[in-house]
């Protein structure tokens, strides 16, 4: 049965095209690779940068439209912007509080997600033609999502509908998400960044709608940032043209650490992906994965941070202060060393991901995987991840972990080929930032039982590091070197 449903839209003058439900031009990689699969494209375009495999998707799409016997017209949008026109309480012009774009949001993500919702039962009334009668097929076809909206799904509806909006799309937008109790981040149900969904569905297109801010952030949506000595973040505010300013330093600080796109990251408090909280409670930002090979990235924990604070004249004052320090310090040693070690798994796995993503984009694994085929994409993710903890563990040190890391066979022989092809293995390092990755052949000559030890210990860092997803025992065998 043909699995892909392909939809062509006209937006407001721009072509748009969408696949089971989803645009093409929001698909992240991960996404792109499942719907390239699902219109039968070669499992070897699967693994090549974005940007060929986008292409490609679209070059298929554009080919079946001019091979149709009838000429395909673009359905116009059926968004509720297109159809009725701005609510009367959308506010456009420049959006200089967080609230009205918390304001705005609430009613583009109310709009976003009653469209994904008309589109899936349409699509779903569609796949039962064709033959599909159980709902988790279905779902497997069309994804579980619809409730939720994707931040890239946001922007891609602002650029579409900018004409109508009539808003500043340079404004930092997404600094309103994670600040306001409106929305829900979908991270904890789906393990995934970006997707947010609404706490209340109301009506924005109702004559009884009535909005209030429910935010704990009274910043303006456009800042600066500064970071004084003492690590301490300070929004420097723009209130006017006349270069007056008021500096606001909140309870709550924002974690400033720099994005891909070249912006501070906006999360309020504790951010897993840029900071390690030290056991004075305290920040330290966490190292940056485009300086792999930086001396100074692993840095030790201050847990004194602070002391000359309780300098006193009164030297009997200054012990009693100590020992009660010291009391407390012991009660909640436990439990810090605790937030210590789940903050450094969330930050490696973090950096894990990133280098993951970071190779599977700009790596073409199209001459290897013809020896590997029946594994289509499954192998090449699966090196790419043994690969991760090698270079991660080699620069954290955790025991030497990399030395003594054993992959399982496919993933050996797998290394093996891309190893033998000096040129892809040269670009393969310039992607990863490193000289080289450890690779010692006397290793397989050591003792089975040895080897079994290495094997077990990489298993046991991969579902560390890689729990929320399904493991492959297919190619990690777990009676491997037991046989």
């Amino acid at each position: 049965m043909d699995e892909h449903i392909i939809r062509l839209y006209d937006i407001n003058g721009r072509e748009a095209i969408q696949i089971n439900g989803r645009w093409l031009d929001c698909l992240g990689y991960g996404d792109l690779a499942t719907q390239a699969d699902s219109l039968g494209i070669a499992q070897a375009f699967t693994h090549s940068p974005k940007i060929q495999l986008y292409n490609k998707v679209l070059s298929l799409v554009k080919e079946t439209r001019d091979e149709s016997e009838e000429p395909v017209d673009l359905i116009p949008c059926d968004c509720l912007l297109c159809l009725k026109g701005l609510p009367k309480t959308f506010r456009s012009g420049d959006g200089k509080t967080i609230q009205i774009w918390e304001e705005r949001l609430k009613i583009i993500i109310f709009i976003i997600i009653s469209q994904q919702n008309k589109h899936a039962k349409e699509l779903e009334n569609e796949l039962q033609e064709r033959g599909f009668k159980k709902n988790s097929d279905i779902k497997k076809v069309l994804g579980t999502k619809r409730s939720y909206v994707h931040s890239n799904e946001i922007l891609y509806f602002l650029e579409t509908h900018s004409s109508l909006l009539n808003i500043n799309l340079d404004e930092n937008w997404k600094a309103t998400l994670p600040t306001s109790k409106e929305f829900i981040s979908g991270f904890d149900k789906f393990n995934l960044k970006g997707y947010w969904t609404l706490s209340s569905f109301d009506d924005p297109f109702s004559s009884s709608y009535n909005f209030s801010s429910n935010s704990n952030a009274t910043l303006p949506i456009k800042k600066k940032k500064n970071v004084d000595n003492n690590n301490n973040n300070i929004d420097i505010i723009n209130v006017d043209n006349n270069n007056d300013q008021l500096t606001y330093i909140s309870s709550k600080k924002a974690c400033g650490g720099i994005t891909k796109s070249g912006k501070p990251c906006a999360k309020i408090g504790f951010c897993s992906y840029h900071m390690i909280r030290r056991a004075d409670n305290t920040f330290e930002m966490s190292p940056s994965l485009n300086n792999i090979n930086s001396d100074d990235s692993d840095e030790d924990i201050d847990t004194d941070s602070g002391s000359d604070e309780y300098e006193s004249v009164d030297g009997e004052k200054d012990k009693k202060r100590t020992r009660s320090n010291s009391f407390q310090n012991d009660k909640s040693n436990k439990k810090q060393d605790h937030k210590q070690l789940k903050n450094y798994i969330s930050e490696k796995t973090f950096k894990l991901r990133e280098l993951e993503k970071k190779i599977l984009d700009n790596f073409n694994f199209y001459r290897f995987i013809v020896k590997f085929e029946q594994y289509g994409y499954r192998l090449p993710r699966e090196f790419v991840r043994f690969i991760a903890l090698k270079v991660i563990c080699d620069k954290t040190g955790e025991t030497n972990d990399s030395t003594i890391l054993q992959p399982p066979k496919l993933v050996e022989e797998f290394w093996i080929q891309v190893i033998l092809t000096s040129l892809e293995y040269n670009k393969l390092l310039q992607i990863i930032n490193v000289e080289k990755i450890r690779y010692d052949p006397d290793l397989l000559f050591d003792e089975t039982s040895i080897q079994r030890k290495r094997y077990e210990k990489t298993i046991k860092l991969y579902k560390k590091y890689f729990k929320f997803d399904k493991f492959d025992s297919e190619i990690w065998k777990e009676n491997y070197l037991l046989e």
